[in-house]
């Protein structure tokens, strides 16, 4: 088993998307249970992206100031609403959430939901020594690939889940 992964569908006027952000990002809740997978996080997105500290952005909202449309969908796709991270990496045009009540586990949470939605656009073969490194990641990008293809994901717009267009 691993962490489930959640697909958001932001609106065009969201502060993510007008930086240049596509729409669609996937978020990953903090869970001990999985916590093997959160462990080597860092060193997983780091394999797909290089230097981490210059590559990807880390914006922490506790508070749902800087971000409050993506708040509010957190609510509606895991059942309570939570602190949250977003991690950017520009030079990839790919944003994720990393949920979870502590800086330390929103950014492990958010690294892997990035790293999943790197490994979704690069396909599982491309994947193969990073696999084998790290046993506990496919299965991860699994959950994201099988989230992405059944066609749901959280909208700002709705109450539930809606097929994306």
């Amino acid at each position: 088993p691993a962490p489930p992964v959640h697909w958001f569908v932001l609106k065009p006027d969201s502060q993510l998307v007008l930086s240049g952000m596509p729409p669609d990002g996937p978020a990953v809740c903090h869970d001990k249970t999985f916590a093997d997978h959160f462990r080597n996080s860092h060193h997983i997105l780091q394999e797909l992206v290089g230097d981490v500290r210059n590559t990807v952005a880390f914006h922490h909202d506790p508070d749902w100031t800087l971000f409050p449309d993506i708040g509010e969908m957190i609510g509606k796709a895991v059942g309570e609403d939570n602190c949250f991270c977003v991690v950017t990496c520009a030079s990839l045009g790919r944003w994720a959430l990393g949920i979870g009540n502590g800086w330390k586990t929103r950014e492990s949470a958010g690294k892997l939901a990035l790293a999943a939605c790197i490994a979704v656009g690069l396909g599982m073969a491309a994947l193969g020594p990073l696999s084998n490194q790290y046993p506990e990641f496919p299965p991860v990008v699994e959950n994201a690939r099988r989230a992405l293809a059944d066609g749901t994901a959280t909208t700002a717009s709705s109450s539930s889940q809606h097929a994306k267009a």
